[in-house]
């Protein structure tokens, strides 16, 4: 039977959007002649717009009333794509009434799903892990003829927000490419955070021994953290505080960096899809979840007996896995890599 539309209901982190690009990709290219729409959180249509995969976007309302998945029955959705394991996200799939919900067998939730791909699992130290999360969503894709070998990341830049971002750059005195942007910030939780002390002592290193500017970024929620960072280092660095940021201009942000210096968080997925530079500092999640193969990231991993662990506030209170870290490790990774942007 025809596929005529096609409902894809995106993750609800913003790095798991990003790594579900190449899905949209294939689908869109393996389904030429479908309408495709995306289901997500109101923000998430600025990281993915100008990507030429989808037809609409349908934003989440912060309520999540049934009443608006029970009116997706008015788009008569031949197929859902579920990349969220949630029970609840399946339950959405049921009530927009399409032919076909796909989604992996998970949470209890295979009787509401048409098409349950069961999982198979990865070890790491003992504990069971999934597949890196681009190759987890890609299959979702049955059959397998439908699937792509292009795992490549993609994101697109939006003209009005690079203007922004620009007009930015030149009012803090910035030179495109001549900035190393910082991402301390963590919505996940406390335990992926590095100690605020060390971010600092980082950007001044940077700052004297390379020559290149500073800029601390962070979304919304995350500005009393970059307030206290410009508090401790006396206002000595950019950062976008007093910036409305948004997803877009953040991906203009970092499209124009030298280098990105990251948490295991959403602007490191950022930073592949545009192919800049990357330094990683892994906390207590699996490495190979968020492992996209971009030959330009590092990953900083310090091994301590309870990672990983997954956890979002650390249950030990020590925090070892990033405690560990120290900043000339993420000094001597950050220089490797300009070094060979200048080669």
């Amino acid at each position: 039977m025809e596929t005529k539309a096609i409902l894809v209901r995106l993750p609800n982190w913003v790095g798991d959007v990003v790594m579900a690009t190449p899905l949209l990709r294939a689908l869109y290219k393996s389904h030429p002649k479908s309408t495709i729409s995306l289901l997500g959180k109101p923000f998430f249509f600025d990281l993915l717009k100008g990507l030429p995969y989808f037809n609409e976007y349908i934003p989440i309302n912060a309520k999540k009333n049934l009443k608006q998945f029970f009116e997706l029955r008015h788009s008569r959705f031949d197929k859902v794509f579920l990349c969220p394991n949630s029970f609840s996200s399946a339950f959405e799939g049921v009530l927009s009434g399409a032919r076909e919900i796909i989604g992996y067998d998970r949470t209890m939730r295979s009787l509401l799903l048409t098409h349950a791909i069961p999982i198979s699992p990865i070890h790491f130290q003992g504990k069971i892990c999934t597949l890196a999360m681009h190759r987890y969503y890609m299959n979702l894709l049955t059959p397998s003829q439908w699937k792509s070998e292009d795992l490549k990341l993609e994101l697109r830049i939006n003209n009005e927000d690079d203007f922004k971002i620009q007009s930015f750059l030149q009012k803090n005195n910035i030179q495109e490419k001549k900035y190393v942007v910082l991402a301390p910030g963590a919505n996940f939780g406390s335990s992926k955070l590095w100690i605020e002390e060390r971010w600092i002592e980082l950007a001044s290193q940077i700052e004297k021994n390379f020559g290149y500017s500073i800029i601390f970024t962070g979304s919304p929620t995350e500005n009393k953290l970059l307030s206290k960072l410009e508090y401790v280092a006396n206002n000595k660095f950019t950062t976008t505080r007093s910036t409305s940021m948004t997803l877009g201009l953040l991906k203009s942000l970092i499209h124009k960096a030298a280098c990105l210096i990251s948490l295991d968080t959403g602007p490191r997925h950022i930073g592949a899809a545009f192919n800049i530079p990357t330094v990683v500092l892994m906390g207590p999640n699996h490495p190979g979840l968020s492992d996209t193969d971009h030959a330009l990231t590092d990953v900083i991993l310090e091994k301590v007996e309870c990672s990983p662990c997954h956890k979002k506030v650390c249950p030990f209170e020590h925090h070892k896995c990033m405690t560990h870290i120290s900043v000339s490790k993420v000094l001597n990774q950050c220089e490797r890599l300009l070094k060979d942007l200048k080669c």
